[in-house]
């Protein structure tokens, strides 16, 4: 069977094989095409949607997730409803509402000028995006009781200190798993901000260990600002310790600079930040606090460094980053909820820098 394609963006790319399995492509129309112009996609001519009609009665598959708004940009070109097919029909499914439909046998035709999606034995007819929008927000409240539960949910959290006062803070879980997998590392001149609890706690074979803060609070500590450079010695560590500090420092670049400077040859900079976290009103008073961090923004920061390598790393997902903001603690969760980390909802993510 002949047809046309409607998209050929990161949808179509989804389901390309899908679709060449079934049928003849004769070319696409997109909304990145010049009316009046041709271009090229996957060796078939490529044309503007307004210049459809140079297809005749060719049927036309949308290829987007955004599938009722072209139906109804085709509409208003004047073609034909019965000409139109859905790309959601084809496998694999793009998204969890594609998969929802694709476990109960659903399917969306357009019968008797109008669209139908057909879900078990059910049977939802509409004309807009707003429409259909309507539809599948009633079918998620049918099928997701999450939706309820959310709704539920209380304005406030049960505590804005991460929970501490009921036991361990969501972030400290992925914190010390990283600190525990790298405990290799944390050996020789070691040392550690605001105090040493993970140095003792992790370390082996420690020769000397310092204690830094940015005002030179606490006994044993040394004065040390990544800012300006004050208490900074170049090339004194073997292992770095800074856990959930460059977040509250508006100069990242600078402090990350200085982390490396103090590095051995060979040595090891441990690094925690936020993600998806709540503000510590505490630190924001006092120093402030600035940033939440993705893998692309310490790429960005030791990318162009003189090191020897580092490795990056995202923990969470959206079940352990809701209980965070909430306060809900480690041991209000099981163990099986964080073994699965989802890099769209990053709690902490994770740096080592090797010199």
């Amino acid at each position: 069977m002949d047809v046309i394609v409607f998209g050929t963006g990161r949808y179509y790319k989804t389901k390309k094989i899908s679709i060449a399995e079934k049928y003849n492509i004769l070319g696409f129309i997109d909304n990145s095409q010049k009316p009046g112009e041709e271009g090229v996609c996957d060796g078939k001519r490529m044309l503007n949607p307004r210049d459809v009609m140079e297809y005749a009665d060719v049927p036309i598959f949308l290829m987007s997730a955004k599938y009722m708004e072209m139906y109804e940009q085709l509409m208003a070109l004047g073609v034909a409803s019965e000409r139109v097919l859905f790309g959601i029909n084809l496998k694999p499914a793009y998204d969890p509402f594609e998969k929802m439909i694709e476990e109960n046998n659903g399917r969306i035709v357009v019968r008797e000028g109008a669209v139908s999606l057909e879900i078990g034995d059910r049977v939802y007819r509409c004309q807009t995006s707003k429409e259909m929008e309507n539809i599948v927000r009633t079918i998620y409240r049918e099928s997701k009781p999450v939706i309820q539960m959310i709704q539920n949910l209380p304005l406030a959290p049960i505590s804005r200190r991460y929970g501490r006062e009921h036991g361990t803070p969501v972030d400290r879980y992925y914190i010390e798993k990283f600190l525990e997998y790298n405990r290799e590392k944390v050996q020789g001149i070691v040392a550690e901000f605001a105090d040493d609890s993970y140095t003792r706690r992790y370390g082996k074979k420690i020769i000397e260990n310092y204690i830094y803060h940015v005002n030179g609070w606490g006994e044993n500590t040394k004065k040390l600002n990544l800012v300006t450079g004050e208490g900074v010695e170049e090339e004194i560590l073997d292992c770095l310790i800074c856990t959930q500090t460059i977040q509250f420092i508006y100069e990242i670049d600078t402090a990350v600079y200085n982390i490396v400077k103090m590095l051995k040859k060979g040595g090891c900079a441990l690094i925690t930040v936020h993600g998806i976290a709540q503000i510590s009103m505490y630190d924001y008073n006092i120093w402030g606090e600035y940033w939440r961090f993705t893998k692309k923004t310490f790429d960005e920061l030791v990318g162009s460094f003189d090191i020897g390598g580092y490795d990056i790393h995202s923990y969470g997902n959206v079940k352990t980053a809701t209980a965070m903001l909430y306060g809900v603690v480690v041991e209000d969760l099981e163990e099986k909820d964080f073994e699965y980390d989802d890099e769209q909802y990053p709690v902490v993510l994770t740096l080592k820098i090797i010199k």
